[in-house]
Formats: C-alpha cells, sequence, structure tokens
C-alpha cells in the first residue's frame, strides 16, 4: 500500500493526491469510471491529478512535479489563462507497412520524434491556481519522493552496469584463455509483440485482486489470454486484462477457484 496526502475537490469531478510509497497506507478510493491501467496510475508513487469529465488520469514523478512549480513561480500567466498537465513520454513514430492505402486517402504526416504530453490535462485559471497551491503546501513531500526516485534510478543503472562489467570480465577471461564462446546449440526464434500497454502476471494480480496463482490458472485454462516471451514469462496485453474483467463480472464460472 501507499501514502497519500489529503485529497483536492471532489472525486466526482476532478482533484489531485501524492503516493508516497513510505507507509502502509491505502490510497484514495478508486472513482468508478478508472479503467485497470488507470487504476495502476492511480497508485503510482508519485503525483497524481484526474479529471472525471474527461475520464483523464495523469501521473507525474515527484521530480517532475517539482519543475512544474518551479517553472509556475517563474511565470503567472496561468493565473489568467488556462494552464496543461500530462505526463512526459517519449514518441517514436512507427510507419504502418502493412496497412494497404485506399484508393483517394489522404496522407497523414507522421509525427515527429521527441518528448510529448500524454494524458494531458487543461485547467481553468481556477483550477491552475488550486494546482499551485497543492504543490506548494506539498513540496517538501515531493522532495523526499524526488529523492527515492534519483535513488531507484541509481540503483537500476548500478544493476545494469555490473551486469554489463561481469559480462565483458568474462568474454576477457576467455580471451586470456584462448577459449572462444560456445555459439548458441539452439536457433532463437524471435517472437513478435502485438503493439500496445502490457501488465506483467503481479501487475495483473493486483488489478484483479486475486493472487498470482490465479492468475497462472486462468492462462492455463485460457480463460485469460496472455503472449508467451519465451526464457522471460508472460505479459498481458491492457485490452485484454479489460475484456477479462467485463467477462468476469458476469461469468460464475470466473470466480476464484
Amino acid at each position: 500500500m501507499l501514502n497519500y496526502s489529503p485529497l483536492v475537490l471532489n472525486q466526482n469531478t476532478s482533484g489531485m493526491h501524492i503516493n508516497s510509497g513510505r507507509y502502509l497506507t491505502p490510497t484514495p478510493e478508486y472513482p468508478d469510471w478508472l479503467n485497470p491501467f488507470q487504476k495502476q496510475k492511480w497508485q503510482d508513487r508519485g503525483f497524481v491529478v484526474w479529471d472525471a469529465t474527461r475520464r483523464v488520469v495523469t501521473h507525474l514523478y515527484a521530480s517532475y512535479a517539482l519543475k512544474i512549480l518551479a517553472l509556475m513561480r517563474e511565470t503567472d500567466s496561468w493565473k489568467t489563462s488556462s494552464f496543461i498537465v500530462g505526463s512526459p513520454a517519449y514518441q517514436i513514430p512507427i510507419p504502418n507497412t502493412t496497412r494497404k492505402k485506399k484508393t483517394n486517402e489522404t496522407v497523414t504526416e507522421m509525427p515527429q520524434e521527441g518528448w510529448v504530453l500524454t494524458n494531458k490535462i487543461e485547467l481553468s485559471s481556477d483550477r491552475a491556481a488550486k494546482f499551485f497551491e497543492f504543490l506548494t503546501a506539498e513540496e517538501e513531500a515531493l522532495k523526499q519522493i524526488a529523492g527515492d526516485e534519483g535513488k531507484d534510478a541509481r540503483e537500476a543503472l548500478g544493476r545494469v552496469y555490473a551486469l554489463l562489467t561481469g559480462y565483458g570480465n568474462k568474454r576477457r577471461e576467455m580471451r586470456e584463455e584462448g577459449k572462444e564462446e560456445e555459439p548458441p546449440k539452439k536457433r532463437i526464434i524471435p517472437t513478435t509483440i502485438p503493439k500496445g500497454r502490457y501488465f506483467t502476471i503481479p501487475q495483473a494480480a493486483e488489478i484483479c485482486n486475486v493472487t498470482v496463482r490465479q492468475i497462472k490458472k486462468w492462462i492455463g485454462t485460457r480463460d485469460l489470454e496472455a503472449v508467451d516471451l519465451p526464457g522471460l514469462g508472460k505479459i498481458i496485453e491492457a485490452g485484454k486484462l479489460n475484456k477479462f474483467l467485463n467477462k468476469k463480472m458476469l461469468d460464475p464460472k470466473l470466480q476464484l477457484t
């Protein structure tokens, strides 16, 4: 469970909260319109903003929320006009080479590669003022969470560096001993993963509020469709999981077993 700060506004319309991930305190109750992917973002560590009218949940890392606060302190344009918040993401355009162009179809320009904002919410000047007030009040908490984010990032990079260093040392030792690395005996066939968002089995278990064993059983009985990544495990596409959840509510055979 994650820690959260007091809510702002009515969750039936819009609002915001902070998840620190430090204390055993539950997140605010989910609004009934959240989909499984939004439920995950609702409780991720960091800063969460939502808009029930547009059914959008925006998750911000604490370090990014602090940058927004600094920007709002430097400029006051948001006091008289709207202010847009969103989750930063790096966009990589992928052309669809399999789809055939229809006759007289207008050619759409490919989006540019680079950083974009996803799950955008446009705040009116009044809501932007409440947003700024909330960020200011929770600045110290955001700094603590940003420190945790930085620590986790450094640890992750450290693990990657250790793996690369270990592999490099092994290759060097083999060259010094005059040994060659044995080629793989079996031909590795690449796995094609359809475009989309995916959940791991533990994430799916958390969304469904069941055990990992139960998710694996539903996959085994083919009630829940999953993509098998050889040597890595299985992942579940968000749309398939959402469809399964709707089916589970109506089918008594899919109750816990």
